[in-house]
């Protein structure tokens, strides 16, 4: 099989490896550079085809995506709707922006809009997210409306109601969609920056009759997707966050963090999810970051949920990998403990002794001594006084007879500033002294 040259052979070989579910990597490197010396014999449908067997192997490479580049642009006239799918998929999925390509793909796209099926828009819209590529308005655009008809079938449907007519959104009857193609539909509205409040209605609408099949990454994108569009939806989101709660335990750290942080974006501090959080927490911090720390207290801190119980599992972990927290991470972290009113005097040791204050701005500086006074007065003396030798870094005033009045404005303008982050009259008082 390694000696394999006609593009026939290598298809059927790497299908028959995707229909038992196994991937010999000798077998495709081999293949591979057999089809990097041979890329002038293959056109787009067959390399569409070739990176669909590859990626579900988990074997598609950058360098196979960057040589295929030129024969995509040349024969991609050739490919059918589900085939420009597959290779925008493909570049998507190995992570490889080829500018010539996304335009190729996306005029294609334009002219082949209708032969789209509503599974192949969710995953194409979901391409140009992952890519970050603008020319995807068409594709949102027309998923949009199939998605509000999908919704409309359903409701009619719940209402025991002949569904209405689909004038003019597509010309073809396309096959409901999954629950997997729901959520790269709200990922891809989201992460494009098209929060269309018709769109995520259609999508809650859709959403809730397949929520139960959501596995546990659908349910934090979807999730996170609507608290990025700032969508609520008073029937779905209650619904997610029950799921969520339910398969608690399967998530892991950051897909755990994440979810509350959604949550506390809607503020349902009366969701389970919070309490089944504190429940899993001595089995996920093992994992944690020291971002995910901080993401875990602010979420807990923006729903207004208090719980000791956090605090006896953050705080030794805090202490314990101290030193890998960045001068950020202990605003953050230190952010969190004043918004939720723990006094913890360890804590505050080990921030004096680990922050370097050094590499906050004036205005981070101000907000994290605002932060340590609401928790100790005695602990912010260092944030404080490095804060001062800050405003003494500025220079003296400019030579001039407006150097004073130069001085001031800086001051003032950097005063300003941390009062917008910090809120505190006794640091505002500080920076400008």
């Amino acid at each position: 099989m390694a000696e394999a040259t006609d593009k026939r052979d290598i298809l059927m070989i790497v299908d028959n490896f995707v229909l038992i579910h196994r991937k010999h990597i000798y077998l495709f490197q081999r293949l591979s550079n057999t089809v990097l010396g041979t890329m002038a014999a293959w056109d787009a449908p067959d390399l569409a085809a070739l990176c669909r067997g590859w990626a579900q192997l988990g074997f598609l490479r950058e360098d196979l995506c960057v040589a295929m580049a030129p024969r995509v642009l040349a024969t991609a006239h050739m490919c059918s709707a589900q085939e420009l799918c597959l290779l925008m998929d493909a570049y998507a999925t190995a992570r490889c922006v080829m500018p010539s390509v996304v335009e190729e793909v996306e005029n294609r796209t334009v002219l082949l809009l209708d032969d789209f099926q509503l599974p192949e828009l969710c995953l194409h819209a979901s391409s140009f997210a992952r890519l970050g590529a603008s020319g995807g308005e068409p594709v949102l655009e027309e998923l949009a409306a199939r998605l509000a008809a999908a919704a409309e079938e359903a409701r009619a449907t719940a209402a025991c109601l002949p569904p209405p007519e689909e004038g003019g959104c597509s010309s073809v009857e396309s096959p409901r969609a999954c629950a997997r193609d729901l959520t790269l539909a709200a990922y891809a509205f989201a992460r494009l920056g098209v929060h269309q409040p018709e769109a995520f209605s259609a999508i809650s609408r859709c959403l809730v009759d397949v929520i139960r099949d959501l596995s546990v990454k659908d349910l934090q994108t979807v999730m996170v997707a609507f608290a990025r569009a700032g969508h609520w939806d008073a029937e779905l989101l209650p619904a997610l966050s029950l799921q969520a709660s339910r398969r608690i335990a399967q998530f892991n750290s950051e897909s755990l963090v994440l979810v509350l942080r959604a949550a506390a974006f809607f503020q349902m501090r009366d969701s389970p999810l919070f309490t089944r959080a504190v429940v899993q927490l001595p089995r996920a911090v093992l994992a944690f970051r020291p971002v995910d720390v901080t993401i875990l207290l602010n979420s807990f801190a923006a729903a207004r949920v208090h719980s000791l119980a956090v605090f006896d599992v953050v705080t030794p972990f805090i202490l314990e990998k101290a030193p890998m927290f960045t001068a950020a991470d202990w605003t953050s972290a230190l952010r969190g403990y004043s918004l939720l009113g723990h006094r913890d005097s360890m804590l505050l040791s080990a921030l004096v002794r680990h922050m370097d204050a050094s590499r906050l701005t004036l205005p981070q500086l101000c907000a994290a001594v605002a932060d340590c006074s609401r928790l100790c007065r005695g602990a912010s003396a260092a944030l404080a006084a490095a804060a001062r030798r800050r405003l003494r870094a500025l220079g003296p005033p400019s030579a001039g007879g407006g150097g004073g009045r130069g001085r001031g404005r800086a001051t003032g303008d950097l005063a300003g500033e941390a009062a917008g982050e910090a809120a505190d009259p006794a640091v505002v008082f500080m920076v400008a002294e």
